[in-house]
């Protein structure tokens, strides 16, 4: 347990038990521990924790094989917690004083809990559970009487159901319990006429859990498949169809057990099924591993210094990296669902980093901030109808006099540019250099601030010299000086000449030829 305030207090909290879930109060005073198995006393114990204390002020003591899940009325001081597929009981606490309120059971397991916002006047407290092929709304009346009304959902084409995720779902007075399937369909159930109201097949990978925010009407659905779905249910009818239907919003390496989200459901923290927690801000589509064990299967394709302390690696599957140079520690990573990066720069005169993608799109990055993120306008793309789009692939730093520095750009489909970056985040792409388009894919771009010259060396062994000149313009023009076919010739028509361009030769292309060689 940690308090992230300015002076920061941690504590560990140790157990005689294995734990299962974790629950924290509306007012974030109090947290609920429970255990996964019996003990010695053959007891699965809730632990009710002061959280500025970190002290257990009590111990719930009914269920007897474990315990699945647990929430906190927003309303009242209750808990309710339900057991594990061993035990299928339900129980509501008065978690202050420790005192049990009302217990009951099902014959099918629970493998989902969630309390009504709202209450009727005649309850204290009512809530759902699910499992198997049953939704149930429990009631707890003013004598501490547990009452409840089932609701069964008919199987599709003879195949038996299992209900693993629920949420309630508000709207226009109506309450619809949505849940999800093992088999990767959701359904809407209707608890003011107890039917179903819709289905839909979203997958054929089980849902682990659905999150729904009845003030944003917008709904996010985990699944095995490791895919996040938002459906956005502000709509006349909240039913599930094809044109309405929920849309992936990132793939993750892993699965995500549960979501933290805030108020507006735009930013969030997931726990992953590898023990992982990540950053989501649904806003940007960004995704940010902030603990867990490097992917293997994510392999580094480009590297780039950003400053003394930090260094960047961009990977195969498109996210960016941030490292501590001294330690090799992951400081940070982004993920941004559907953009692949191509390159990164770095503004050390205010700490940022451009980040370039596949899809004409620029994003600045902080790293004073991780979290920061700024999508700047789409890059223009000169390709014509029915051609390949192009997009940046690489740049290169270039020094003028008076500390006026500037870019050369390469696109994948071979376009040059002259580029520079504003004091408030614009991309300004100068001027092209016209030429053919050619796939540029691999290219490696090299500056030379002696002579003024800029190398392509492309994936074909085709070679490209560049002088650059700024003459009266505020930005520098570019002329083709040399090129030619490394396989053919590897050294162009400039670099037969041995006089006085031999220290030309050395450096401009000495660094060509060691791509290549």
């Amino acid at each position: 347990m940690e308090q992230l305030q300015s002076e920061r207090k941690q504590k560990v909290v140790l157990f005689n038990d294995y734990l299962s879930t974790i629950a924290l109060s509306p007012n974030g005073d109090t947290m609920a521990v429970s255990a996964a198995c019996f003990d010695s006393n053959i007891q699965a114990n809730i632990y009710i924790i002061d959280c500025y204390s970190f002290k257990v002020t009590k111990t719930l003591k009914f269920h007897v094989k474990g315990v699945q899940a647990m929430q906190f009325s927003e309303v009242g001081n209750y808990l309710v917690s339900v057991s594990n597929f061993k035990e299928s009981t339900v129980a509501v606490w008065d978690y202050v004083n420790g005192n049990l309120l009302s217990t009951s059971y099902t014959v099918n397991k629970i493998n989902g809990l969630k309390i009504k916002e709202k209450t009727s006047a005649e309850f204290q407290l009512e809530f759902i559970t699910a499992g198997g092929d049953q939704v149930i709304l429990w009631s707890l009346k003013r004598d501490n009487e547990l009452i409840h009304s089932d609701i069964f959902v008919k199987p599709k084409k003879g195949i038996s159901i299992e209900i693993s995720a629920v949420d309630l779902v508000e709207k226009d007075k109506r309450i619809y319990a949505f849940c999800g399937t093992t088999d990767g369909e959701l359904i809407m159930v209707d608890l003011n006429t107890f039917e179903v109201d819709s289905r839909f097949q979203l997958t054929n990978q089980e849902i682990i859990q659905i999150f729904a925010n009845n003030l944003t009407r917008k709904a996010l659905i985990t699944s095995i498949d490791a895919k996040i779905y938002h459906w956005d249910y502000n709509i006349k009818r909240v039913k599930i169809k094809d044109e309405n239907a929920p849309e992936a919003v990132f793939k993750l390496e892993c699965p995500v057990t549960t979501l933290t989200l805030d108020d507006e459901s735009t930013e969030g923290l997931a726990g992953l099924m590898d023990g992982g927690i990540a950053y989501l801000n649904f806003k940007e589509k960004l995704l940010t591993k902030l603990v867990g064990a490097p992917s293997h299967d994510n392999p580094i394709v480009k590297v780039r210094s950003i400053n003394d302390e930090i260094f960047a690696t961009i990977h195969s599957l498109g996210g960016i990296k941030l490292w501590g140079t001294t330690t090799g520690e992951e400081l940070t990573n982004y993920y941004f669902s559907g953009l692949n990066c191509t390159d990164l720069i770095f503004d050390e005169s205010r700490d940022r980093i451009f980040a370039f993608f596949d899809k004409d799109q620029v994003k600045v990055l902080s790293i004073d901030d991780f979290m920061s993120v700024k999508t700047l306008q789409e890059v223009e793309a000169f390709s014509q109808p029915g051609e390949k789009a192009d997009y940046v692939i690489q740049n290169v730093k270039a020094e003028e006099e008076e500390d006026v520095f500037f870019y050369f750009t390469l696109t994948n489909n071979g376009l040059l540019y002259t580029t520079q970056f504003s004091e408030n985040d614009e991309v300004n792409f100068i001027e092209v250099f016209e030429q053919d388009k050619k796939d540029a894919s691999g290219a490696f771009l090299t500056v030379s601030n002696t002579f003024k010259t800029l190398a392509i060396a492309y994936n074909d062994a085709f070679v490209q010299i560049f002088r650059y000149k700024r003459g009266s313009d505020p930005y520098p023009s570019l002329y083709l000086l040399d090129e030619w076919q490394m396989m053919d010739d590897p050294h162009g028509e400039l670099g037969q000449k041995e006089d006085i361009l031999s220290r030309f030769n050395r450096e401009v292309y000495g660094k060509v030829v060691k791509v290549f060689y």
